[in-house]
């Protein structure tokens, strides 16, 4: 395959689309982390311990139920330290019916969001994935900038 700089005109809609996200970003920070400490405002920076941090996609559904039973069988509650960040709303459901807290990113807007789908799942590292790696991504800065100690759970 051909290399495709990140300047060529081929990539115009992958800058636009970067850009929007970098702006979002940065204008719902104030947003994004008073929802995380409404969250986890109980747990002491540096002191209780780490965040535990997923993301989920209703794609991986059925690895999220492998987590919940081993979780079960095992007697780990993780609940009050984990957020699931759910990029899709059958995700969403699913995971507030568990217990976990749960996070829906609206603050990347209607026009990133609607492109991750269930479907996500079947091409890792392509199309909508490198959307939930940027979720994954930004919720981890805003984390660690918070003072948290973060652990990074993949499903």
């Amino acid at each position: 395959e051909e290399c495709v700089p990140p300047t060529h005109k081929r990539m115009t809609m992958e800058n636009e689309q970067a850009e929007s996200w970098q702006k979002q970003f940065e204008d719902t920070k104030t947003e994004r982390r008073e929802l995380l400490h409404s969250m986890i405002g109980h747990l002491r920076p540096k002191t209780d311990g780490p965040i535990i941090l997923m993301v989920f996609n209703y794609g991986y559904a059925w690895l999220f139920y492998n987590l919940l039973c081993s979780l079960e069988y095992n007697a780990i509650d993780i609940r009050n330290r984990t957020i699931v960040v759910t990029t899709d709303l059958m995700s969403q459901s699913l995971v507030a019916e568990t217990g976990f807290m749960t996070h829906y990113p609206h603050w990347l807007g209607d026009n990133i969001l609607q492109r991750i789908t269930s479907k996500a799942a079947a091409s890792f590292a392509l199309g909508a994935h490198k959307w939930i790696v940027s979720i994954q991504i930004a919720l981890i800065t805003d984390l660690i900038e918070m003072g948290y100690d973060v652990l990074m759970q993949d499903i």
